[in-house]
């Protein structure tokens, strides 16, 4: 939905970050997901209410994603 908060959220920050030497090509954000995993609820559950945090980036090859959605993201194996 591109009238969700995080839709909304993403596209500003992918203009506010996309640097000025990078004139040679444009980002535009077609689509957000929001996925949630009960099971971890309860381990953040304490910082929900934190101020202090920070929306970080991962960029991955699309044949990672069902390994970072089920597993988690993981340091990769020094021979990676």
């Amino acid at each position: 939905e591109h009238s969700s908060e995080e839709f909304k959220m993403v596209k500003q920050y992918t203009q506010n970050t996309h640097g000025h030497t990078h004139t040679s090509y444009k980002l535009d954000v077609l689509d957000v997901y929001k996925l949630d995993k009960s099971s971890e609820d309860d381990a953040f559950a304490e910082f929900k209410s934190n101020s202090n945090r920070q929306l970080l980036w991962h960029g991955s090859r699309l044949t990672n994603y069902v390994g970072i959605l089920s597993q988690g993201l993981r340091i990769a194996p020094p021979d990676a």
